[in-house]
């Protein structure tokens, strides 16, 4: 009988809470004191690559898993992983947390209730005015190659992850940790900013080894064989295959049930549900909540909401090749004619939360409904809109992730835009190939995603609206007035701690967005996970921070 949890009627009480069990660890690897007998170190090669690559870009291949043994895990995923480090030039996406959060730990933790709790630190204390928070380790707690975790090593990770863009993200304010002896450190603020806390529970607070670091050499060389305190150890990563980790008996929570875990990567869903009933593999994250009712054997499931929202970004790059940046009535016309309760039914299986805001109520500093601009789906106003823009018939692109619900959304989407006169495509590629673009080339018209915020908070939104944190041109908006305003607001709301203050700011800052079409916000996402009803601890996870940890067989 399949385990379905209903959770539609709880959703605004228990948002926040699905999405913070399992959090603290949106490791390492087979690397023991001498590397070299592991086979690892030195056969490790570059895997930021596409799913099409050949073998020449495997970094080690990974064992049949034809004969497994009963402590041994296949967990199938749709978007392959492919960032082992947070610390990169670009961001590490929601799906790189199925490996992160099992070979790195957090600083803190969330319990089911929402409260913070101790992980890697055991103790905390934040000063009066918000500029330095004291906290202690931990004395229990070792490397993957056997070193001991020191406050240094705390230190060098955050001292060196606000060089990247997701610590830069997420570590608000923050200025340096001053370490002041082996397990005792200081965090120093250049000002307050109130989800400070919540941070270190992020990816970016996932502690790497600063001796490791050193030993190999280079950030490069890190992520090909990482090294972390979290229950499992790296082994292998086949691209566009699988990852393998195996069990870190000396964790100082305790050895995981499993002696292997392999973390299949399968992008057709029905291949992967498929797969998942034939006990090809025993558990698959990120199933179409539509899908999951389908599923038959000895199947159970579990879904619960996200932290992140499905949305459509237009490009905004400062260049003549982009037409729909300069032609506001266009976005608007777009705007109209998504929509919602399609996507609900057709991708979320009625169980998502239509939004025009990003984030489920529950973020802080998120505006109440009927405090901000709003609209309606309304297709007559959608082709008044167009009738007014410069659309000339061209098509207009959406870039999405293949196999992804994002994907499925730009097919509902695409319908949508067809009924009011607009030729909507859709561009389907690899997750590190989306990103490339995204980050890179800029050349897409739009993009349709799930993105999520890390923080539980809307200052998520200087991710787009901060400019200090970008160098690249497609951060910059076709109207710098609305560039200039939206990054003063980002960064003057991070300068108070008076959430009123924030929240007044953060209304502005939607309301322009909003007005503007920058983005059009549309649905909170549904994590939903399949399992092998023999396996027990299975639960979905609000932000995909599935730890293995508890998991175990029957």
């Amino acid at each position: 009988m399949m385990a379905k949890r209903k959770w539609l009627g709880a959703l605004l009480l228990i948002v926040v809470l699905a999405l913070l069990v399992g959090c603290g660890g949106d490791g390492g690897g087979a690397v023991v004191e001498d590397a070299a007998t592991n086979g690892v170190a030195e056969d490790a090669a570059t895997n930021d690559a596409t799913a099409n690559d050949t073998a020449d870009d495997t970094i080690t291949d990974v064992t049949a898993n034809g004969d497994r043994s009963g402590r041994d895990l296949v967990v199938g995923v749709p978007v392959e992983p492919h960032h082992f480090t947070t610390m990169w030039s670009t961001m590490s996406g929601d799906r790189d947390h199925i490996v992160l959060y099992n070979i790195y730990d957090t600083l803190l933790n969330f319990d089911a209730d929402g409260n913070l709790q101790p992980w890697l630190v055991e103790e905390w204390e934040v000063s009066d005015d918000g500029l330095r928070i004291y906290m202690r380790l931990r004395d229990d707690v070792y490397f993957h190659n056997g070193t001991r975790l020191t406050a240094s090593d705390v230190a060098w990770t955050l001292n060196y992850a606000v060089e990247y863009p997701l610590g830069e993200g997420l570590l608000v304010n923050y200025d340096t940790t001053e370490v002041v002896d082996d397990l005792n450190f200081i965090v120093h603020m250049t000002s307050p900013f109130a989800p400070i806390l919540n941070a270190f529970t992020s990816r970016t607070a996932l502690i790497m080894s600063e001796a490791w670091f050193n030993e190999v050499g280079d950030l490069e060389a890190y992520r090909e064989n990482p090294v972390g305190t979290g229950p499992f150890r790296f082994v292998s990563y086949s691209v566009g295959d699988s990852v393998v980790l195996e069990v870190f008996e000396d964790y100082w929570g305790g050895a995981a049930d499993f002696d292997t875990v392999t973390i299949q990567v399968i992008t057709d869903i029905n291949t992967l549900l498929i797969a998942l009933e034939a006990g090809d593999v025993d558990v698959a994250v990120d199933v179409p909540v539509g899908d999951l009712a389908r599923l038959g054997g000895r199947i159970s499931w579990d879904a619960v909401p996200s932290n992140g929202t499905l949305a459509m970004y237009f490009n905004e790059i400062d260049a003549d090749s982009n037409w729909v940046g300069r032609d506001l009535y266009f976005r608007k016309a777009v705007q109209y004619a998504i929509d919602r309760d399609a996507l609900n039914t057709v991708v979320f299986g009625d169980q998502g939360m239509p939004v025009q805001v990003f984030g489920p109520p529950s973020f802080t500093t998120r505006p109440a409904q009927g405090t901000h601009y709003s609209y309606t789906h309304d297709l007559d106003r959608a082709m008044e809109f167009l009738e007014m823009s410069d659309y000339d018939g061209r098509d207009f692109d959406m870039l999405v992730m293949s196999g992804t619900a994002s994907h499925r959304a730009a097919e509902v989407i695409q319908g949508s835009l067809f009924a009011v006169g607009i030729n909507a495509t859709i561009t389907a590629v690899d997750a590190p190939t989306f990103w490339d673009i995204v980050r890179g080339t800029g050349d897409f018209d739009s993009r349709v995603e799930i993105n999520v915020a890390s923080l539980f908070d809307l200052d998520w939104l200087g991710n787009f609206f901060d400019r200090a944190r970008f160098d690249h041109e497609n951060t910059m908006f076709v109207d710098e007035e609305i560039t200039d305003r939206l990054d003063y607001l980002i960064n003057a709301q991070r300068e108070t701690a008076n959430q009123d203050e924030r929240l007044e700011m953060i209304t502005e800052m939607v309301d322009i967005i909003l007005e503007n079409a920058l983005h059009i916000y549309m649905m909170v996402d549904v994590n939903a996970v399949a399992f092998n009803e023999d396996l027990s601890g299975v639960t979905s996870n609000m932000a995909r921070f599935y730890r293995f940890h508890p998991w175990s067989w029957n």
